[in-house]
């Protein structure tokens, strides 16, 4: 786990955590006499009590201040010994920030790639702190039939699976990926190959038809796969599956 130590030179204490990410302050530790703890995600912030009441700047790692283009992120804005309607966001172009009902708490959403800053000002001092944030694309999601990614698959268990479904892993994020089109080659013992080319999660059509005559034996490979998650302007290529049915 890593300890940070604090910087000082501010007069006012920012913590801007994805919080989504898990990512969020758990609670505020004493330990010895001079210097207090708190954590934030598994890392450790360290900071003496006169810092704190003095309102030092903490910076967490580099690698908490993340945003994802095309999604809602939440942030926590805490100051200390500021009132949170006395502190004003001031976003970047591409960044949109909207205020939650709960205080302190922000949603902020990016239309670009890169990075860009978050100013927080105090509205009476004047004083303001700049915060750097990296925005990414979303991650790739899996795809996935009946929650697998491959592998084998009982008959009845496979014409049972309505469509496919595509999700990003490790994500307390609920993202929605759209799947715009893929191929089917359906290859069975005693038959030619099929070839299908399908569109959308749900099976359909002809695709909804061999599906139907899963037995024993046969192949269904699922490639050239295209989906769109939200940031995106044009669809990404995700990994295809293969299931043999048993």
């Amino acid at each position: 786990m890593n300890t940070l130590k604090t910087i000082g030179g501010s007069l006012f204490l920012i913590l801007l955590l994805a919080s989504n990410f898990g990512m969020i302050v758990e609670r505020f530790l004493l330990v010895g006499t001079d210097r207090m703890q708190f954590n934030i995600g598994g890392t450790i912030l360290e900071m003496s009590e006169s810092d704190f009441s003095n309102g030092t700047v903490a910076v967490a790692a580099d690698k908490m201040n993340v945003f994802y283009v095309g999604v809602d992120n939440p942030i926590t804005v805490a100051a200390s010994g500021i009132p949170n309607d006395q502190l004003e966001l001031l976003p970047e172009e591409g960044i949109t920030i909207n205020k939650r009902t709960t205080e302190g708490q922000y949603v902020v959403v990016c239309s670009k790639l890169g990075k860009a800053r978050i100013r927080v000002k105090d509205k009476k001092t004047g004083a303001i702190k700049a915060v750097e944030f990296r925005i990414k694309r979303l991650p790739d999601p899996i795809l996935r039939l009946g929650g697998k990614s491959d592998g084998t698959m009982k008959s009845g268990m496979f014409r049972a699976q309505p469509g496919l479904t595509t999700k990003a892993d490790n994500m307390d994020m609920d993202i929605s990926c759209q799947l715009q089109s893929y191929t089917l080659f359906y290859v069975c013992k005693r038959c030619d190959p099929i070839e299908l080319k399908g569109e959308g999660a749900l099976f359909r059509g002809m695709i909804r038809n061999v599906i139907d005559r899963a037995k024993p034996g046969d192949q269904y490979i699922f490639t050239n796969v295209k989906a769109r998650c939200p940031g995106d302007k044009a669809g990404r290529r995700l990994s295809g599956l293969t299931f043999t049915i048993r």
